[in-house]
């Protein structure tokens, strides 16, 4: 995990003090609770941070170099807190909001915002997307391992306020289409990224996509 902290330094992504103890208490808690909440699968047990807390900490040079300057991050689907909670550990500016259905999980992620230290900027939502959603609200989106992605992007297709942006991590629906949306796929070299990654904007009319949208 310290390689890829290095890494965000490389990249010009502030990384706070302490952000290293909390990564691995994250992890910790997640290897506590699974037996009981089902956070990870049990092979992953002992590679959360490999697998898990570094593919999430992929997210923020885009975050950054899209120079979104959005303030709320919205993650559907939370489970053990992947991606939300690492990048919330490093990315003290947001303000973060956890849609987590499951009792169980939704009390493991309780506990751990107490634990992290991310009380009053890291909210739980013990409902399912979108549940008491700010529709007007420009907002950074995740759903890493909801259980129907392409329900999800319906919603987020008629829901996203103008500057949003979607870091989708898995395929794409054909419904965010041009000129209301653009959409591209992420290629920058993440050595620890599962998957593919795309990152979808709603445009206002106004903006106009010019090459690469984080270029």
């Amino acid at each position: 995990m310290s390689d890829a902290l290095d890494r965000l330094r490389a990249l010009r992504v502030p990384v706070p003090e302490g952000a290293v103890d909390r990564l691995r208490l994250h992890a910790e808690l997640v290897r506590k609770w699974n037996r009981v909440c089902g956070l990870v699968s049990a092979g992953d047990e002992t590679r959360i941070c490999s697998r898990h807390t570094c593919d999430s900490l992929g997210l923020l040079p885009i975050f950054y170099a899209c120079g979104s300057g959005l303030s709320q991050w919205v993650d559907i689907g939370s489970g053990g807190g992947f991606p939300a909670l690492p990048v919330a550990i490093v990315l003290e500016g947001v303000r973060f909001r956890l849609y987590e259905r499951s009792r169980r999980k939704s009390a493991f992620l309780e506990r751990a915002i107490i634990e992290l230290g991310l009380s009053g900027r890291v909210a739980v939502v013990p409902f399912s997307f979108p549940d008491g959603f700010d529709a007007e609200r420009a907002c950074v989106f995740t759903g890493r391992a909801v259980e129907r992605p392409a329900e999800i992007q319906d919603v987020l297709s008629r829901l996203m306020a103008p500057g949003s942006i979607f870091l989708v991590q898995g395929s794409v629906s054909a419904t965010f289409r041009p000129p209301i949306f653009h959409v591209e796929h992420y290629s920058e070299e993440w050595p620890w990224r599962r998957g593919s990654l795309t990152l979808v904007r709603r445009l206002d009319g106004r903006d106009v996509p010019r090459g690469t949208l984080c270029g």
